[in-house]
This record gives C-alpha cells, structure tokens and sequence, in this order.
C-alpha cells in the first residue's frame, strides 16, 4: 500500500475487532467472570459424570413453558452487565467521531455480542442441532440490544412480542429466527446510537450529616448500586433463589431430616453464589472509590474507613441476598417454628462475612492493569473449591473459617489503599516497565 493510500477494509475491520475487543471485551469479561462461572459450575454438577445431557435439558425446556421462561430470563439478566459494557464502553465513543463505515462498526459489536451468549448457544446447539444454536444466537442478541436500548415504539414493541410468543409456544427454531431478526435491525443500531446517553434518575436519599462519614459513604455506595446497576443486583437475587431450589430439591430428594445437615446444605449452597454476586457489585463500588480518590482523600477518609464503608455497604446487600435464600427455603421445606431461627440467622450471618471477603478479592487482585480480571478469576477459582471443603468440614460452623478469612481479608484490603503500598506497586510497575523497553 502507497504513503498516504486508506487502509483496506480488512485491515479497518482488524483494528475495529482490536480495540472493541481490548476495552469493551475486557470490560464485559470483567463484569460478566462471577455469572459465567457459576454456570460453568451449575454446567459441571449438571452435566459431569453420569448427569444429565445436553439434548435431556434441552427437552425439558421444550416441554415445560416456565421452565423454559425462567432459564431464559435468568440468561438474559444474568448476561446482561457484559452486553451493556460491549454496546456502551465510554472509551469506545471516539469511533462515532471516525469515518468508519457504522456497518462495519455494528458488526464487530454483534460479535461480540454473539461470544458473550455462547454458553446459551452451545446449550441449545447440542441439545437441539446448530439451527437451534443459531436461533437462540439472534434472539439472545436482539433481547439485549432491546434491554439497552431501551426502545418503545410501537414497531420494536411488536417485535419483541413476536420473540416472546415464539419462546412461549415451543415452535420449530426457524421462528424464533425469523422473530428476532426485525428486533436486532431495529435494536442493535438503537442501543449503538444511545449509548453515550446517560440515563440519570434523582431519587430520595437517606443519607445525612449525622450518619458519619463511614456509614453515609456505605449509603451512597448502595444508592450507586441501586439507581445503575440494577442487573447485577437482579442477578444476585436470582442466582441466591437458585441456591435456594438447589438446596430444597437436595433435601427433599436426599431425605435430610437432622436439622445441622439441612443447615449445612443450605449455607454451602448459597456461599459460592453470594460471594460470585457480592465480587460483582464491589466493582462498580471500587471504580467509584478510585474516581473519587482526592475527595475521600480531602475529607480525610483514610484506608481503613473506605474498605469498612465498602464493605458496610455490600455487607447491607450481602444480608438481603442471603436472608431471601433463606426464607425462600424455609417456604419451600416448612420446617417446624423451632428450626427457623437457625435456618434463617445462619444465612443473614453468612452476608456480612462474604461481604468483605468479596471485596478483599477484588481489591487484592486490582492493580489497574488490563489483567485485573484475569487475577480475580484465579483467585475465584482458589476460592470456590474451599467454600465448598469447608462446608464438607465444618458444617454449621463454616461460619467460623469465613470470619476468619474476612479478618484477613480486611486487614490485607486496608493494606492494600495505604499510600505507602500504592507507592511501592508504582513504582515496582515502573521498573517492570522500564525492563520491558530494554
């Protein structure tokens, strides 16, 4: 190619899937770890060993329409912090300033789209054949479009019901098809067009002088949560009914009468859950702590009181999620009124606990680097297999280990904001800098 000459279209195409994939793909990754991996896990009991297969869930989903609708909406919501990072990554909005073709453009978001539904694809497209898994691809990717996009005319609104009557009914897969293609012509360039468009609702506010400075920061941090991050807190309350079912079938099936094994199944079912959902909702928390950094830091908030207001904060989600296991099961099981003091309180204590042990993970693996998630899936995948030893271990006082590792966990996290230790990791990642040039 000539000095001067525009680059070809592969080559547009190439850098277009580069920078989509380094910002939005990383920031979806990021946002999405905790959720794809406890399917992976629920995938992994389901489908290991002399489980079940892909064609016999796919068949019950067929035939059973709630069934069906549930395992549906727990994808769609649970999926979907990664579309709303790939359709509106601010760092992305600089392409709409470019000359670049807005189908190229689409495309390479529709990818992206396509490989954060992929574990819903595979499902189908083994279970029912590659039609299936194409099907469920373009419907996936208009449902989200449309929940980004937030789009209400009357055109889009018909399409979406054309989707819904397709999964109502159990029709062949090419319906479902030809349903979701108008959607995602008319959603995907919508939720393109409106994504630097910040949706800002003022609500009312509990937050006064006279609650401290720890406590009114923990309240803000739940108002962050509350008023934009809405999926993620859905998803926590939905995976913490999961483990509710989980555990109900579980005893029910097993005919586990004492009252110590009920308890055990009931909290080594909800901790991995609760912990995948509490690491997601302290990182919209942590990035909102780093933007804020020189305001704590004139109100004279130190490091100590910002991990304890984080932690407050998750630890007053982290008690809502685990009291709703909780009194989910107990509906479901009916125990006697002497029983329900232990099945109920030992799960509302367990909230607090995986609180500040999900932010220590995500503060002890943040070093604002592009490989942040990476070192936090590691950590998780530490972490998980323990939770579940424990409960194997120490059954109702498995409580016991998570104070234990949320004391350390704490006191490493207060560490870890110490202007002493953020000097040291500058200027370690200074000099790895500086080897790499060499």
């Amino acid at each position: 190619m000539s000095e001067g000459a525009s680059p070809s279209r592969t080559t547009r195409v190439r850098s277009l899937f580069f920078a989509v994939g380094v910002t939005a793909g990383r920031a979806a990754f990021r946002r999405a770890a905790p959720f794809y991996f406890a399917v992976a896990i629920a995938c992994g009991l389901a489908f290991g060993g002399n489980g079940m297969d892909a064609a016999d869930l796919t068949a019950l989903l067929r035939r059973s329409t709630p069934l069906r609708l549930s395992f549906w909406g727990l994808w769609l919501v649970g999926s979907l912090p990664a579309a709303q990072a790939i359709l509106g990554e601010p760092r992305l909005f600089f392409l709409r300033t470019l000359p670049v073709s807005r189908a190229q453009v689409l495309g390479v978001h529709a990818v992206f789209l396509g490989l954060a539904e992929l574990p819903w694809i595979v499902l189908h497209a083994r279970g029912e054949g590659m039609l299936s898994g194409l099907a469920v691809l373009w419907a996936a990717v208009a449902l989200h479009a449309w929940l980004v996009a937030r789009l209400r005319p009357r055109l889009a609104l018909a399409a979406v019901a054309a989707v819904f009557a397709s999964l109502l009914w159990p029709l062949a897969p090419g319906w479902l098809l030809v349903a979701s293609v108008p959607l995602l012509g008319l959603a995907l360039p919508t939720a393109y067009a409106r994504a630097p468009e910040r949706a800002a609702s003022a609500g009312p506010t509990l937050i006064t002088p006279r609650l401290g400075a720890v406590l009114s920061l923990a309240l803000a941090y739940v108002l962050l949560l509350g008023r934009g991050q809405r999926p993620l807190l859905l998803r926590g309350v939905l995976l913490c009914l999961l483990s509710a079912a989980i555990a109900a079938l579980a005893i029910r099936n097993n005919a586990v009468v004492a009252l110590d094994q009920q308890n055990t199944l009931s909290l080594g079912l909800v901790s991995v859950p609760l912990l995948l959902s509490l690491v997601s909702l302290a990182g919209p928390g942590l990035r909102a702590e780093a933007q804020l950094d020189w305001l704590l830091a004139t109100a004279g908030l130190d490091g100590r009181r910002r991990v304890l207001a984080l932690t407050v904060a998750l630890a007053m989600l982290g008690v809502l999620l685990s009291f709703l296991h909780g009194v989910v099961l107990a509906l479901w099981l009916d125990p006697p009124a002497a029983a329900l003091p232990r099945l109920l309180g030992l799960p509302v204590v367990l909230g607090p606990l995986a609180a500040a042990v999900a932010q220590a993970c995500l503060r002890l693996t943040a070093q604002g680097t592009a490989k942040d998630s990476d070192r936090l899936l590691l950590l998780l995948l530490a972490v998980i297999p323990l939770c579940i030893v424990s409960a194997w271990l120490f059954h109702e006082a498995l409580l016991l280990p998570w104070a234990l590792a949320a004391f350390v966990g704490t006191e490493a996290s207060v560490r870890c904001v110490l202007p002493t230790f953020r000097f040291e990791r500058l200027r370690s990642e200074r000099a790895r800098r500086a080897g790499d040039d060499l």
